[in-house]
């Protein structure tokens, strides 16, 4: 399970000669450097890891506050 709760992910403009190639970072700064077929999907992959990210963010602050965190 890679945990990227409140990490981001991005673009690579380091990696741009390789097409559909995007960068995660975890809240420990590891990245993650992955390749999509092509450009639409890895908007595709991006926008469904996003979501994903906002889902977990939410569920995890909704926990939190019912312990008291």
């Amino acid at each position: 399970f890679l945990q990227v709760i409140l990490g981001f992910f991005s673009p690579s403009p380091v990696l741009d000669v390789f097409q559909g190639v995007f960068r995660i970072t975890t809240k420990e700064n590891v990245e993650y450097l992955l390749q999509a077929a092509n450009e639409d999907e890895r908007e595709e992959w991006t926008t469904a890891i996003a979501n994903a990210v906002r889902r977990l963010d939410i569920k995890f602050k909704v926990q939190a506050s019912f312990n008291g965190v």
